[in-house]
């Protein structure tokens, strides 16, 4: 199997938040065409809103990448697209 068959949105990182890949699923989820993606920050590609307050939220894979965070997000959030059309349902989810 490779990431481009996965289900589940995939983006890759290098050590310094610099997008590598993306694959179909992150592209739709994003908004991001893999090719624009590329060399981009993480943070400006994989955007985290709160569900109910629509604030932005901690990015976990930069947080991840300094250490300061080993889990994922808390509580009900949804990804923001890179259009004005809000993600689907798909892209919210709620973690434990």
């Amino acid at each position: 199997m490779t990431l481009a068959s996965i289900g589940d949105g995939v983006i890759t990182t290098d050590e310094a938040g610099i997008v590598q890949y993306l694959n179909p699923v992150a592209e739709r989820l994003t908004g991001w065409p893999a090719h624009q993606a590329r060399g981009q920050p993480v943070t400006t590609v994989f955007r985290l809103l709160d569900a109910d307050s629509g604030e932005p939220l901690p990015n976990p894979v930069r947080e991840l990448l300094r250490g300061t965070n080993t889990r994922c997000c808390c509580g009900a959030t949804a990804s923001a697209c890179r259009s004005s059309t809000p993600p689907p349902p798909s892209a919210r989810a709620r973690a434990s």
